[in-house]
């Protein structure tokens, strides 16, 4: 019973994605509070519902985060002198490979290509 709900909404999916060739992602496993798989996607979409009025609907705090007598720093001291060539190249070579580039759009990977 279960092979054959499974393979009639493989198939459906199929037809979904010919007919507008769009990809959905909701082969995502949803599961039950008490670690039962949900199968049927009414249980599934009440399953979500249940989740996001937990998250969405929480209790305020019983304590907040108390900042009284914090002082407020309005600028940074930032080092202005010269910063040489091996200053850099560590730099360069310290950053993580096959991450997203920044603002600036330059990745890693261009800034240690020596090419």
């Amino acid at each position: 019973m279960l092979r054959h709900l499974h393979d009639k909404k493989k198939k459906k999916k199929k037809k979904k994605r010919q007919l507008t060739g769009v990809k959905d992602n909701t082969n995502v496993l949803i599961m039950a509070k008490d670690g039962r798989l949900l199968l049927m996607e009414r249980e599934q979409n009440s399953r979500w519902k249940e989740h996001f009025e937990e998250v969405m609907n929480q209790l305020e705090p019983l304590l907040t985060a108390d900042f009284g007598d914090t002082v407020m720093v309005d600028s940074l001291e930032v080092y202005e002198g010269h910063i040489n060539f091996e200053e850099v190249q560590r730099a360069v070579n310290g950053l993580t490979n096959n991450k997203a580039p920044g603002v600036d759009e330059i990745s890693a990977g261009m800034l240690k290509d020596k090419s």
